[in-house]
């Protein structure tokens, strides 16, 4: 599985001082052995990127060219670089997840729009000039329950 592999299943930091002699890098990874020396890579170092909820989003590995142990400085490089990169893929998520929830609002006022045009040009709605007209005309007549005809039937919204 070799370093980033294997960080990526265990979930925690895989240091390989010797490409050449790793068992990590064994098996079905001794293509990638073979690559890595082809191309001057002896050591291995990766951490996975798991965000605050312990979702695996990745590995981030360093390599060097000499067959070496990793210090106190290196592993302090290789964690914080595996923060920044957790803290870029978290942000880009989070603009993608923000860009498509604009989106899908865009499309609901739009199509909210349609739906109150469409009412809109079917229900005419009535006019100051014609509701006065209306309460002119039916004013003090077809009572209902104790109250006129224009309260009765025409919504409190509606009216004047």
């Amino acid at each position: 599985m070799a370093a980033c592999g294997t960080a990526a299943f265990r979930k925690e930091r895989v240091i390989g001082p010797e490409i050449a002699t790793d068992s990590l890098w064994s098996g079905p990874a001794e293509k990638y052995r073979r690559m890595a020396l082809h191309h001057g890579l002896h050591t291995a170092w990766s951490v996975p990127i798991v965000s605050d909820n312990g979702i695996l989003l990745g590995t981030f590995g360093l390599h060097h060219p000499k067959a070496k142990s990793v210090g106190g400085d290196e592993l302090q490089l290789l964690e914080k670089a595996g923060h920044i990169a957790l803290i870029a893929i978290e942000r880009d998520r989070v603009q993608t997840a923000l860009t498509e929830a604009l989106a899908e609002a865009r499309k609901s006022e739009a199509e909210l729009r349609t739906i109150v045009g469409i009412i809109s040009s079917s229900t005419p709605l009535t006019t100051s000039v014609g509701c006065r007209m209306v309460r002119r005309s039916l004013a003090g007549r077809a009572p209902s329950a104790g109250r006129p005809f224009l309260q009765a039937k025409i919504p409190a919204h509606r009216r004047p």
